[in-house]
């Protein structure tokens, strides 16, 4: 099986074939020939480490597998929100700016964001003021307030 890191930084290569080897079963019984990823970005064009999305094709080029992944350290956090707020925290945020499009994304891989609230579109919405992020859809809001150690609660509004 290929892994083509296409344009992800050298130093996320790790993190690309750590996430291979979580889905690996998977791809083999999807018949998986390349797993291609891209980082996945912010409003701005920003990034976060090891926050990209992975495609798995098999040898017709279909791509039979798709999701967004989150490594921190030597572990996917895809479906662990327990993990974020020292993900976070590791990345210097909320004393570090951050864009909120991203922070959106970190909160809905890992499952942290109410399931209501996981579409990948719903991110486009957010703003963050300090250490408050907004998300609204259809005239609703989900407020995820941060401490200063990146530690979360949220409040539906």
């Amino acid at each position: 099986m290929k892994i083509d890191v296409g344009q992800l930084p050298d130093a996320w290569q790790p993190a690309a074939q750590l996430a291979v080897a979580s889905w690996r079963d998977s791809f083999e019984r999807l018949k998986v020939t390349v797993v291609d990823f891209t980082p996945l970005r912010g409003a701005a064009g920003a990034t976060v480490p090891h926050l990209m999305r992975m495609q798995a094709h098999d040898a017709s080029g279909k791509v039979v597998f798709a999701t967004d992944v989150l490594v921190a350290g030597r572990e996917v956090i895809n479906h662990v929100p327990t993990k974020v707020s020292a993900y976070l925290a590791g990345l210097g945020f909320p004393r570090t700016a951050m864009d909120p499009v991203l922070v959106a994304h970190i909160l809905r891989v890992s499952d942290a964001l109410p399931a209501a609230w996981r579409d990948p579109t719903i991110a486009t919405t957010a703003t963050l003021d300090g250490p408050l992020l907004t998300l609204t859809r259809e005239g609703k809001k989900l407020e995820v307030q941060f401490t200063e150690h990146a530690a979360y609660t949220i409040t539906e509004r």
